[in-house]
This record gives C-alpha cells, sequence and structure tokens, in this order.
C-alpha cells in the first residue's frame, strides 16, 4: 500500500499500486484540475514534496511540458504520474 497526502486539502488516504494520480484524484473527489488528461494541456499539474520514487519516471510528455528545469523541481503532470512502489507519496496542486 502508499499512502498518500494531498497537501492542498489536508487529506491523507491508503491505496494499491497501479493507481494513476489522476484517475486516484477522480475517483477520490480532489480539487486538481485537470483538462486534456493525455500530458498536452499542463492543468494537473502537481509538486511532489515526498516520495518521488513511488511513481512511474517522467516521460517524454511531462518534460516537453514542464521543462527540465520544473522537472527537477519536483513538478509532474499527474495524468502521467502512476504509483508504481508502495510508500509514502506527498503533494499539493502546483
Amino acid at each position: 500500500m502508499t499512502r498518500v497526502t494531498f497537501i492542498t486539502e489536508n487529506r491523507t488516504i491508503e491505496v494499491e499500486k497501479k493507481k494513476q494520480l489522476l484517475d486516484l484524484c477522480e475517483q477520490t473527489g480532489s480539487v486538481l484540475p485537470f483538462g486534456c488528461k493525455v500530458g498536452t494541456c499542463g492543468t494537473c499539474t502537481i509538486k511532489v514534496i515526498k516520495g518521488m520514487e513511488t511513481l512511474t519516471k517522467v516521460n517524454l510528455f511531462e518534460r516537453n511540458r514542464l521543462g527540465d528545469g520544473r522537472v527537477r523541481e519536483g513538478y509532474r503532470l499527474a495524468c502521467q504520474s502512476e504509483i508504481v512502489a508502495d510508500g509514502e507519496l506527498t503533494f499539493e496542486n502546483g
């Protein structure tokens, strides 16, 4: 299980691996905005505070949309990020 904390909402839940963050946000009623759901608009940008290792690696869509600087600062696209490891993940709307 992965313990996911939504800082923007001051809420923590536990989820199984293989869960896309955007889907998780939709299913739990999160206030994370989204648009295209495929990595082109950047609306679902989040900032990972803790637990980057619980997520899939940054892909080309994210790198193109966010740029290397923001990726190094911990920004991700929720529509392109999937939980793949147990642990703790903490993020806020970016």
